[in-house]
């Protein structure tokens, strides 16, 4: 399957809406900025946080390997040879042979220092390895951005005027829980948490003027825009879209997008089939980051009610998870300040089974302190 062929398929019918594009523009650049990280993370983990730096923790496993171990093996052993070396003295062996464990932990010491230079020669392999895909990467022409001028039509963006007056209804529709965009009210500042209603608002726009049927191609199936006992859009978006512009609304993933497109055009090739797969391990990871996304956000949630009916405590922010802060489970740390504003620390572990061990190896490391500056 050849993007060109879908193109011409599809040809004048794809239509992106103006905020769909303007955040497309806005966070490219942090999108291939972060497949760069992705490869950097494989050398050094990122600060303050357990994540990557696979070849940094192999190298430094490394270095220490058996050392302590071999240490004391040499220290008792040298002992034990003294103690029982003297024939003036008890207690003495005569016949103690000394020579075949001495030479064993010779070997081993060679074998352990023989590894430790292959790892650092392999890690100097892959920093190479790495700076070239870096550069590969760096040099890539951008083939997104023109593809889409090319093949789609973007629609008309609104004014600041027109935002605020969406942005008015907005609160009250978020205030209900009205669909779409309410649950990026609380990841998102100003007039950013209501992209999805800006989005909303210029399909139907699209739809009414031109009157046409809309099939949305989107891989957020947040509770705001999907019903998923009903595996359809919420009832309430197709109630509106029908309301104003009198037209049928469909809503798909875009690996089900994929499938219709070959089940119509009957094409069977290999290439879709592996486009189809791809695009659903990205909508695995998508599902997989939102879900944890969601559980934070519940959890912060539990937290300031506690701390708002127990304290005077009001929550500033969490602090990213750092290695050296070693508990069981789950965890979560935030700053918070009182009404004098002094700063407390408020620790939340998710424990997956509670024991007293547990709990209290959760209090016995405060080595995160450095992360509050």
């Amino acid at each position: 399957m050849k993007k060109s062929e879908i193109f011409k398929y599809f040809k004048k019918r794809l239509w992106i809406p103006a905020q769909v594009w303007f955040e497309f523009l806005k966070n490219k650049d942090d999108v291939a900025n972060k497949t760069v990280d992705l490869y950097y993370r494989l050398v050094t983990s990122v600060k303050s946080k357990n994540d990557g730096g696979y070849l940094d923790k192999i190298e430094k496993a490394a270095e220490e390997l058996g050392k302590d171990e071999l240490d004391e093996i040499k220290g008792q052993f040298k002992t034990f040879k003294e103690n029982v070396s003297d024939n003036k003295k008890h207690p003495f062996l005569p016949n103690a042979n000394f020579n075949e464990i001495e030479h064993s932990i010779e070997e081993i010491q060679n074998e352990i220092e023989c590894f430790q230079k292959k790892v650092v020669n392999f890690k100097e392999v892959i920093r190479s390895q790495i700076a070239s895909q870096i550069q590969i990467l760096s040099t890539s022409v951008d083939q997104v951005k023109p593809s889409i001028e090319a093949n789609f039509t973007v629609g008309k963006e609104y004014s600041f005027s027109e935002m605020i007056r969406i942005c008015e209804k907005g609160a009250f529709r978020y205030l209900e829980k009205i669909p779409p965009g309410y649950m990026d009210e609380n990841g998102k500042k100003g007039i950013q948490k209501y992209g999805d209603l800006f989005l909303w608002k210029q399909i139907m726009d699209k739809s009414k003027a031109d009157h046409l049927d809309v099939l949305f191609v989107t891989n957020d199936v947040k509770e705001d825009w999907w019903d998923t006992e009903l595996k359809s859009p919420r009832y309430e978006l197709l109630k509106e879209f029908n309301s104003i512009c009198n037209k049928l609304f469909w809503s798909c993933k875009f690996s089900d997008f994929l499938f219709y497109y070959d089940s119509i055009t009957k094409s069977g090739s290999k290439e879709i089939f592996y486009a189809i797969e791809e695009a659903i391990a990205i909508e695995k990871d998508i599902t997989e980051k939102k879900n944890e996304s969601e559980s934070d956000l519940l959890y912060k949630e539990l937290v300031e009610k506690w701390i708002s009916d127990k304290t005077d405590l009001k929550i500033i922010r969490e602090i990213e998870k750092n290695s050296e802060w070693r508990v069981f489970g789950n965890y979560h740390i935030y700053l918070a300040n009182d009404k004098i504003g002094n700063t407390n620390i408020i620790m939340l572990n998710i424990l997956d089974t509670v024991c007293y061990s547990k709990v209290l190896h959760s209090f016995s490391n405060f080595t995160f302190a450095h992360d509050f500056a």
